[in-house]
């Protein structure tokens, strides 16, 4: 997983804590689509149990507590997060029960549901427990200044000491309690490389943006966490107006967390300052979900024809306007959200008829708005949703388990890995673990990444993923990729030295005859600050000589000349010249000395080339960036096809206005290994824009040198090597001092042992754990700890043992006062 990375910490992100999830370990592979449906079913049903139990301790109606769960559950953040990363959805679960704790501790002073709930939140995800603190802490402040705002100054403020003491101890003992997961992933965070992403404006956003925060509050708009309330939640925010002097403190709460929606600075700082998202938005859903709690609770009280009247001109002021935004703007919308408000409309008119026959009708009016909202406004939802999700789409899983399957005909030694090449679906590899050349994964070590930046990997196209090593061919071997699974003849770009072993139906399995240990060693080295001066194609050819270290040492021996293999470069002005010249005649792109400005979408440009037979080849963009033309909205992804001898290379590029966006300043793409040379590259843009570079480089590379390289390093490989849970065991015998190169990620958690001897261990090629070896016989066990385990454990065990402890005294105390009160 995530290259040989740490389970525990890769995973804890994606729920890895979370109770719910614990069904899937009695749950048969072939039954998991099912499983993971229903619980997002459970999840919802928990998330409204949680709401209404929150609504009940404030005494709300029951009726109007319905409709304010469902209101919570069918929103754009329920049915976003459910469907799509469900474990985000707990978030929905939690926070009532934060907010009840919250209560609790103020006015019952019992501070055990705030140790479970803050317990739960963290073993669960620690990524949202940020949020659900801050909310939690504000959520205090101002239920205890609500509470004693009649108390003198004095009295005030020692109480507040008091309970915010109370408060900070048992928010305190339940983190405490999961300190054996919190420490090790707080380290793991702290080391995790999926960066920052694009930040551009942390004041305003696109102006589509403010039309979607209010004519998206009320219907579903694809990919928002924003809004998507039902109608009947309009009803109840303008009735709750319209009665504005009882309802003060929620007429503001409406308008404070509108503005707050509207400045990117707030999405950026809830979300631990890294990148701007929405995801925090789910404590804006719960509060227009208690406010139509509140309203639906007035206008069943409400008597006065008037006020329908008002209702009514509101929504269709409001409809109007949304009408005009979405046409003016051309912003994305459901007609089936319209059509709802207007049957909405119609329901209350009856209802305001019926009024004075039965009090019953009203309830079914709404329930009726409600079941309307939810079966239209998810229709068109669910029919988009369900060709993307994986989980719910059988055809992609299926196919998953296929290329899995592939895998067990053929013998793979711990750490070697599978490529698959031409589709979507990533870490495939889980299924019947072996190793793969991609990565999907929140957290994964800062070194993985840095590692595929230098080298320029364009299938680290976002900052969360890598989809292997874009087919090339040092970089494969490096990284003992042994099988290549090819699903389209499009996407078959075949690295060198790849022979086909197998055809099935439309797949093809090639297999590496230069396949690399995974643990093999160097006899020099040299420094990665002399390493990161060389170009990214040069620092592949390197890695096949010499050891790249973060510092010199005097056991191995330091590598003085460096041979690359020969490579034909055509850039400069002279090359660009020949790319203007041969599309001159195309009405689609305006080619400038520093940019091409591609007026259509999925536009070609053609690009003469002068390359070499068997020779790996390249398109390199110096300083490559994206703007929109004339004003028009940036898109975050412009994707971008490369054509060359009737091969497709489909490549995502993640530009600066992307909150996945690498850090990789230039854009180089393996076009693939031929023997037969091709005369032109076209190029496939996607998306119309401005792309502007420094430099634009063909680079064709013979391997003249690899076949050597390899080979060298095929020798001097490691034959024994065994894993057995954390503890990996190998053999070498070194004719000479040489530093071993490992394909586990570098880790902190790693401890080696030489001969029965501690030894240290280094970083290797950037992401790699390395040891070096003297001369002889070496005997080598690597033990894997996860970091910060050990003390998390002995922080859990101390905490669990004082809250022990606490209510044994508890316990005590309540036992003596009983026999007192009966003397």
């Amino acid at each position: 997983m995530a290259y040989g990375s740490s389970v525990f910490t890769t995973l804890n992100y994606y729920a890895f804590g979370d109770p719910l999830d614990l069904v899937s370990v009695i749950t048969p592979t072939k039954y998991a689509p099912y499983m993971f449906q229903a619980l997002i079913i459970f999840r919802l049903y928990l998330a409204g149990l949680s709401f209404s139990y929150f609504a009940w301790k404030k005494n709300e109606n029951k009726f109007s507590i319905m409709i304010g769960s469902l209101v919570y559950i069918f929103s754009a953040y329920g049915i976003e997060t459910s469907t799509g990363h469900v474990f985000f959805a707990n978030v929905l679960i939690y926070l009532p029960i934060f907010l009840v704790a919250v209560e609790k501790l103020i006015f019952e002073k019992k501070s055990a549901l705030m140790i479970f709930i803050s317990f739960l939140s963290c073993v669960s995800n620690f990524y949202f427990l940020y949020m659900l603190s801050i909310y939690a802490g504000v959520y205090f402040l101002i239920t205890f200044f609500e509470k004693d705002n009649n108390k003198n100054k004095r009295k005030m403020f020692t109480d507040f000491i008091r309970e915010g003491i109370r408060f900070a101890l048992s928010y305190i003992a339940g983190i405490g309690c999961a300190a054996i997961i919190f420490i090790p992933v707080l380290i793991a965070v702290k080391n995790n490389g999926r960066g920052p992403g694009g930040i551009l404006n942390l004041i305003s956003y696109d102006i589509r943006r403010y039309v979607n925060i209010f004519s998206g509050s009320f219907e579903y708009i694809s990919g928002s966490l924003n809004g998507g309330y039902a109608s009947i939640a309009l009803v109840a925010i303008i009735a709750i107006f319209l009665k504005y002097r009882n309802n003060l403190k929620f007429v503001i709460g409406i308008i404070l967390f509108t503005i707050l929606e509207c400045i990117p600075a707030v999405g950026w700082a809830l979300n631990g300052f890294t990148y701007i998202t929405d995801r925090w938005t789910f404590i804006v859903t719960f509060f227009i979900a208690y406010v139509t709690v509140l309203g639906i609770s007035n206008l069943e009280k409400e008597t006065r024809n008037k006020t329908f009247v008002k209702i009514g001109f509101c929504f269709m002021l409001y409809f109007l306007i949304s009408i005009v935004l979405k046409k003016h703007f051309q912003v994305e919308g459901y007609k089936s959200i319209y059509i709802s408000l207007i049957i909405g409309l119609v329901l209350l008119e009856l209802y305001r008829s019926y009024k004075n026959k039965t009090s019953y009708i009203f309830k079914i009016f709404v329930l009726g708005i409600m079941l309307v909202n939810i079966a239209g406004g998810s229709k068109i939802y669910f029919e988009k949703l369900y060709k993307t999700n994986f989980f719910m789409n059988k055809k992609l899983y299926n196919q998953t388990l296929y290329n899995s399957s592939l895998s067990k005909e053929y013998k793979m030694k711990p750490g070697e890995q599978i490529d698959v090449e031409g589709h979507n679906i990533l870490n495939y590899s889980i299924f019947n673990k072996y190793g793969s050349s991609s990565l999907y994964w929140s957290m994964f070590g800062k070194e993985i990444a840095e590692y595929n930046d230098l080298l320029l990997n364009s299938d680290r196209a976002l900052c969360n993923m890598i989809s292997g090593y874009d087919s090339r061919t040092i970089m494969n071997t490096l990284n003992s990729v042994k099988y290549v699974i090819v699903q389209n003849e499009y996407y078959e770009r075949i690295p060198y030295g790849y022979k086909l072993q197998k055809k099935k139906f439309d797949k093809k399995i090639y297999k590496n005859k230069y396949c690399l240990s995974p643990a093999y060693t160097y006899d020099s080295y040299i420094t990665k600050k002399e390493w990161k001066k060389l170009s990214a194609i040069d620092k592949e050819d390197v890695l096949l000589e010499t050891a790249v270290v973060d510092k010199a040492n005097d056991i191995a021996k330091k590598r003085d000349k460096l041979v690359f293999n020969d490579k034909k470069i055509q850039s400069g002005q002279p090359f660009l010249n020949e790319i203007k010249k041969v599309n001159r005649d195309n009405k689609d792109v305006i080619i400038n000395n520093n940019s091409i400005v591609v007026k259509k979408a999925r536009s070609y440009v053609k690009i003469p080339i002068e390359g070499e037979n068997k020779a790996e080849n390249y398109i390199c963009l110096k300083n490559l960036s994206y703007d929109p033309i004339n004003g028009e909205k940036a898109v975050d992804e412009t994707p971008m096809v490369f054509w060359y001898n009737n091969k497709a290379r489909y490549c995502n590029y993640a530009n600066k206005y992307s909150r996945y966006t690498t850090d990789k300043k230039d854009f180089l793409v393996n076009l693939g290994y031929f023997k037969t040379k091709g005369q032109n590259v076209q190029i496939e843009f996607r998306v119309r824009g401005i792309y502007k570079f420094t430099d634009f480089q063909f680079i064709s590379k013979k391997l003249n040198i690899y076949d050597k390289n390899i080979n060298k390093l095929r020798n001097n490989s490691v034959k024994y090597i065994r894993v057995n849970g954390n503890n990996v065991y190998l053999q070498k015998k070194s004719k000479k001092p040489e530093i071993l190169c490992i394909n586990i990620p570098y880790s902190d958690g790693w401890t080696a042992y030489v001969n029965g001897k501690k030894v240290n261990t280094e970083r290797v090629n950037v992401m790699k754990l390395g040891i070096i070896l003297k001369k002889g016989n070496n005997n080598i066990i690597l033990k894997y700890q996860t970091p910060g385990m050990k003390l998390g454990l002995m922080i859990s065990i101390f905490t669990i043992l004082i809250l022990v402890f606490r209510m044994i005294i508890i316990c005590k105390k309540q036992k003596l006062m009983s026999i007192n009160n009966n003397h």
